[in-house]
């Protein structure tokens, strides 16, 4: 990827994890390359976002900014799970919107949650090796593909299909 020029990338340590972190970005510098960017975006849809970062336009408003990330966090969560960036996205969306209608104090818990469960998720995922054990009478063969779609703290969401 080219370097974007006038980029001004700052780290957000107060929503940043050790395997996911959160920076503003001069949006205006990255539309001029990539014009699809507004507002937000992470490496799961953005080619010339690094993995494990996501990128908040700079010019947003506080409360603005902490609706995007709520959004992308989400979002990121729910590709790495093996959802599509349509699905993830409309599911964001539905979240975001909740959010916009509670008190702040909630969507600061609701960031703290997804900043949670998108460390333990891509630590968790780090560590799973694709074994699925099939039990005599499930219903399922071993010929049959298995695709993980969403791993949340106590599930595992199997999507089974036939070869």
């Amino acid at each position: 990827m080219n370097k974007i020029m006038g980029l001004n990338k700052k780290l957000l340590s107060q929503y940043s994890t050790p395997r996911l972190k959160v920076y503003t970005v001069n949006q205006t510098a990255v539309c001029k390359h990539h014009i699809s960017f507004v507002g937000g975006g992470h490496g799961k849809v953005y080619s010339f976002i690094p993995d494990g970062e996501i990128w908040i336009a700079e010019n947003l408003s506080p409360i603005e900014r902490k609706y995007f990330i709520y959004h992308e966090l989400y979002e990121h969560r729910k590709m790495s799970a093996g959802l599509s960036y349509e699905v993830a996205h409309e599911m964001a969306n539905k979240v975001e919107s909740k959010a916009r209608n509670s008190p702040e104090s909630t969507l600061d818990s609701l960031i703290k949650l997804e900043m949670e469960r998108n460390n333990e998720f891509i630590s968790e995922r780090s560590h799973f090796n694709g074994t699925i054990n099939l039990h005599k009478g499930s219903g399922l063969h071993h010929s049959h593909k298995r695709k993980i779609v969403e791993k949340d703290r106590d599930k595992v969401l199997i999507m089974v299909y036939a070869k």
